[in-house]
């Protein structure tokens, strides 16, 4: 038997604040409901309303089984809010969280350090950069941690520099000779000094760069 569906019914939706009113493909709709869905913005949709999505787990990145008709609105709506939070695709460098004494103290928190890309001037190179402490806040040095990945640089250091590593195996080519470095060494190099920097799996070292010079 056919479904008669009038304006009454769709006055019940808006009611129910429901944006989307599903009927069957058989169902009859009359001329007055078709302009009362339009007149209250509901939009009408021939198919089975989507099973709703279940938030048994609150973590940011559970799938969501598409609905294999029409798309609720604000269905849609959370689909997109959940994938960006997934994708995390806010272009905003993360947040270095710091504490700060009035005499100049500073502790720059460990689990708030996140490497980010570093121009090197090739793309292809695979070099990351965070720096902990900068020239407004101290006069002396810089200092902050660097990591490459399978990658191979040249740069000019341009001050004094102490390079601590942490993990992996860094060699430092300078005038044509190679010092391997591993964790727990420390590199000194001395200002306006041309290194190539390189590893072959991956390294991070903890840097510290005087401006004395």
């Amino acid at each position: 038997m056919k479904t008669l569906i009038t304006a009454t019914d769709v006055k019940k939706a808006a009611e129910n604040h429901e944006t989307t009113f599903y009927i069957q493909a058989d169902s009859i709709i009359t001329p007055s409901a078709t302009d009362t869905a339009q007149d209250l913005g509901i939009q009408i949709i021939v198919g089975s309303a989507p099973e709703p999505v279940k938030d048994e787990i609150n973590t940011p990145c559970n799938p969501i089984a598409l609905p294999s008709s029409g798309l609720d609105p604000n269905l849609v709506a959370k689909i997109v809010g959940e994938v960006m939070a997934c994708l995390n695709l806010s272009k905003q460098p993360s947040q270095l969280i710091k504490e700060v004494d009035p005499c100049g103290l500073r502790l720059a928190k460990g689990d708030s350090v996140v490497l980010e890309n570093y121009d090197t001037g090739n793309p292809q190179d695979k070099v990351k950069i965070k720096e902990l402490f900068n020239s407004r806040e101290s006069s002396n040095f810089l200092a902050g941690f660097i990591s490459l990945e399978a990658t191979s640089y040249s740069t000019l250091i341009k001050h004094d520099e102490l390079n601590y590593i942490i993990d992996g195996t860094l060699k430092c080519n300078v005038n044509g000779k190679t010092y391997i470095g591993k964790p727990g060494d420390t590199f000194f190099i001395p200002a306006n000094t041309k290194v190539t920097f390189s590893t072959s799996n991956n390294v991070r070292f903890f840097y510290a760069s005087s401006l004395n010079r």
